[in-house]
């Protein structure tokens, strides 16, 4: 039995070509300035290994984008992070940024890239449990899917942190890397 299930996960990852893991508690809705440890445990670490770094949704003239003008440089419809500086500590809103419709003051997703020799997986300790969805994209805006993807392709691991909040984020990579990365996460805290 186990081997089976172990041969429908791999056929699942392959499919989708991500896996999402929780972050924060679906019953919890954070503060937008409200600092959260994943932010020190989980966003800040992964981000000290980045490539790059892109906010995707960010419209001209928001509160957010306002807010966070001091780290973010616009260019082709999206927004990079200045990886240089601190991105997290500070910049809270732009983690916990909410949006639930057209007239939100909200973002898009935010997708990092980052190689796979550079990646460390103990960040996904403080993840809260993994599973492999049908409808990754249903969260993320498609440009960053379409970056993720890309991202993939190019042998990279690039992580779409959702488009609501910093509540999850979808997790994209080459094939082999992915499975061996999702087979290594603890079994009771993967729900496929």
């Amino acid at each position: 039995m186990e081997n089976y299930q172990l041969t429908l996960t791999k056929q699942r990852l392959a499919k989708c070509g991500t896996f999402r893991a929780d972050l924060i508690s679906e019953d919890y809705n954070p503060e937008p300035d409200e600092s959260l440890p994943i932010h020190r445990r989980f966003i800040r670490p992964l981000l000290s290994v980045a490539d790059e770094c892109v906010v995707y949704g960010l419209r001209r003239g928001s509160p957010l984008l306002t807010r966070c003008e001091a780290i973010l440089t616009a260019t082709r419809g999206r927004h990079e992070l200045d990886l240089s500086q601190e991105v997290v500590m500070g910049y809270e809103p732009l983690w916990n940024s909410r949006r639930f419709g057209q007239g939100s003051i909200g973002r898009g997703s935010i997708v990092a890239v980052v190689r796979t020799s550079s990646f460390d997986r103990a960040i996904f300790k403080h993840a809260l449990r993994f599973m492999i969805i049908g409808n990754p994209s249903v969260s993320q805006t498609p440009a960053a899917v379409r970056q993720c993807r890309t991202a993939a392709e190019a042998g990279k691991l690039a992580f779409s942190f959702s488009m609501n909040n910093s509540r999850n984020v979808q997790v994209y990579g080459p094939p082999l890397v992915l499975q061996r990365l999702y087979l290594a996460l603890p079994k009771g805290k993967r729900k496929n």
